[in-house]
């Protein structure tokens, strides 16, 4: 019984797991689940009210009351005895059959108890809880005592002929649970009424005067229509016949009367099973619905190459105007002192005043960046968004939604793919290419330029003076001779053929420089158009990134789908 009790209360939280937590299910809708909700959640409070088919009874009275006897008369044989004994005065004395469990709510009462066990077959399903004595527990053991008593399903208070008045008890009692429908009193002890006699009318009238007091007690006390009888155990264990006024028999019947409805708690749970029976039917069509979905997200875990190649060309074709733009931006952040010497500076200077060239604009290249972004993001989103519709139609034809469930929009929200797209194209364009195509080196192209105007002026110097000087410093060089043309240049540098040498060598000079500064701008458009061509290669990488993080949120979806599927066959299996 109690493993029936068991799997069907970790069936039932299982059940409440699945609908109570928030999440939204393929084949109910927000009604229908509310009200299995509903349903299960009544399943549940109908099993917490239920213990494991036996009774628990308390006996509580004061010191010298008979409660031991009161027990064995229960049991039909001695399963109390004197020898039984509380080391702790807040200690509870459990007697139990062999072959019964202790409740598991007694566990969580903290308070203390000690175990005897028996083999009273009158009693096999009966656990019967010797309390201790009222007069007897201290103010910071009560709430203890309290909650021990509310796990209890019979509260049997034992009273004797010396001690039904006393003032004590009543105060006790008063501060006990109000919930006093599981209370039963019990005069013990009556036979002193009798002096071991039958008696006459007077003993009759003395215990009726006695009982009446009681009752008034207890009425004072708030207890309205109490069950009582008197009853004296003694005498009941000695011969099995009670004297007519010995109301022990009667007493037993009703705690067996308990007994036996406790015992129809197996029924109970037979009933709650059936209960449960449109939990069942409605995961089964929940389990069918996500058999379902696993299907179709299964088929859209891979990306076709065509797919791939279509959108990673739409977003490199959108980011072609903006990468041109940055990777010109950012040629122009290299400065042609840099690159240009002697005459192809100048020049370089002329043109750029001419055309009205100002070198790169932080500003401009922000908003330039900011705008790409945007426009590629964009076309990127619509990429995303035709694959997810194309998936959502699939799951509306094969599901026959009338909407997306939440739990699957969330499971499937590919917007997040973007955030490492976003991030990555910012730090490309942030770069202007750079990253992907290496700026240019100006140590090799100043090298040449230096080595051609050297030559040049090399050359200028040499017709300077005249041949026939130059050949007779080579002839017989020395210092005289050195001196004797440096002289030669200098006054030669002011005669007609000095000028017209100099103005070859100035002519000469930007015709060089011109060149130069020609293979410069070659240079720049290559550089301009190698970065150009590295930015949207990135962006593309960074689409194709973008769609693979699509298909593995969907992974991630079919994961979740596998698990639910598993659990809810589980469910079923376990039914």
């Amino acid at each position: 019984m109690m493993e029936y009790r068991d799997r069907l209360m970790k069936l039932v939280e299982e059940f409440e797991d699945l609908l109570g937590g928030g999440g939204s299910f393929l084949a109910l809708d927000e009604e229908k689940s509310g009200r299995l909700r509903d349903l299960v959640g009544g399943a549940r409070r109908k099993l917490g009210n239920l213990e494991e088919g036996v009774l628990a009874v308390g006996l509580m009275g004061g010191t010298g009351v008979g409660k031991s006897t009161i027990m064995n008369a229960l049991a039909a044989e001695t399963i109390s005895s004197t020898s039984h004994r509380r080391p702790h005065t807040d200690e509870v004395l459990i007697y139990r059959h062999k072959e019964t469990y202790i409740p598991a709510s007694f566990r969580m009462t903290g308070l203390p108890w000690r175990e005897y066990l028996h083999e009273a077959e009158d009693v096999r399903s009966i656990i019967l809880c010797d309390l201790p004595d009222y007069d007897s527990i201290v103010e910071r053991h009560r709430e203890t005592v309290t909650a021990f008593l509310e796990t209890l399903d019979v509260l049997v208070w034992v009273l004797s002929p010396e001690k039904y008045a006393d003032g004590q008890f009543y105060d006790f009692l008063e501060k006990m649970p109000k919930d006093r429908r599981n209370y039963y009193f019990v005069l013990n002890k009556a036979d002193i009424f009798f002096d071991g006699k039958e008696g006459g009318e007077k003993n009759r009238n003395d215990l009726e005067a006695a009982m009446s007091v009681l009752r008034d007690h207890l009425a004072a006390a708030g207890i309205t229509d109490p069950v009582v009888y008197h009853v004296s155990a003694t005498e009941y264990l000695d011969n099995k016949k009670p004297s007519y006024w010995n109301q022990i028999k009667l007493m037993r019947r009703e705690i067996f009367r308990e007994r036996d409805i406790k015992e129809l708690t197996g029924i109970k749970m037979l009933n709650i099973d059936a209960e449960l029976g449109p939990v069942y039917s409605a995961l089964e069509r929940e389990t069918a619905a996500v058999g379902r979905l696993h299907d179709v997200l299964a088929e859209w875990t891979d990306i076709t190459d065509d797919e791939m190649h279509k959108t990673v060309a739409d977003v490199e074709r959108a980011s072609v105007p903006w990468a041109d733009a940055l990777a010109k931006e950012s040629s122009e952040e290299q400065a042609p002192s840099d690159l240009l010497i002697g005459p192809g500076r100048v020049i370089e200077l002329f043109a750029a005043r001419l055309h009205g060239r100002a070198g790169s604009d932080p500003r401009k290249t922000s908003k330039i960046r900011d705008k790409a972004v945007k426009d590629v993001l964009s076309v990127l989103k619509r990429r995303l968004a035709l694959r997810r519709d194309r998936l959502y139609s699939e799951l509306y034809r094969r599901l026959s939604l009338a909407g997306m469930p939440g739990e699957i929009e969330r499971s499937l929200d590919f917007d997040k793919c973007l955030s490492s797209f976003d991030d990555t194209v910012h730090s490309v364009l942030a770069t202007g290419g750079e990253t992907c195509a290496d700026a240019l080196s100006p140590t090799l192209f100043r090298s040449v330029q230096r080595f051609v105007y050297g030559a040049l002026f090399l050359i200028f110097l040499i017709v300077l003076p005249g041949r026939d000087n130059v050949s007779a410093f080579l002839d017989n060089p020395g210092v005289h001779k050195a001196l004797t043309l440096a002289v030669t240049a200098v006054i030669s540098l002011f005669s007609g053929r000095g000028l017209a040498a100099m103005a070859s060598l100035v002519l000469i000079g930007f015709a060089l420089g011109w060149r130069f500064y020609g293979r410069y701008r070659n240079l720049m458009r290559s550089m301009e158009e190698k970065r150009s061509l590295a930015i949207q290669q990135a962006i593309g990488e960074a689409a194709a990134e973008a769609l693979k993080a699509q298909a593995r949120t969907i992974q991630q979806a079919l994961a979740v789908a596998e698990l639910k599927l598993s659990h809810l066959r589980n469910l079923l299996n376990d039914r």
